[in-house]
């Protein structure tokens, strides 16, 4: 029997998003990373990137750690700075990891 990973997300209000789309996370049950820089700090704008070696040492690990849980799923706590309570559920393995407006990497939490 595989064991299931488990992942921590924490959406801080360093994850420069408008309100709409704060909602949107927290309504539709969903995980975000986003890094819009490159891999020397500088701004991309719309970096669209899933390879690791496109960011910085915390976007790296980032990626990595989104990939892996899109690739083998896993149990998910995800706390979102706007609110009081977190989330917890699983992104069944295989997820596909789609890209919202941006540099903004989506991953839906499933209950």
């Amino acid at each position: 029997m595989q064991t299931r990973k488990t992942y921590f997300i924490r959406h801080t209000c360093n994850l420069d998003i408008d309100e709409k789309i704060r909602k949107y996370l927290w309504e539709k049950r969903i995980l975000a990373v986003g890094y819009p820089h490159d891999k020397r700090g500088r701004w991309v704008e719309d970096n669209r990137s899933l390879d690791p070696e496109d960011y910085d040492s915390r976007g790296k690990r980032a990626i990595r750690a989104l990939n892996r849980l899109a690739e083998g799923g896993g149990a998910v706590f995800a706390e979102y700075w706007w609110q009081k309570n977190g989330l917890i559920g699983s992104v069944k393995p295989a997820s596909k990891v789609i890209r919202v407006s941006g540099s903004l990497f989506f991953g839906k939490l499933f209950f």
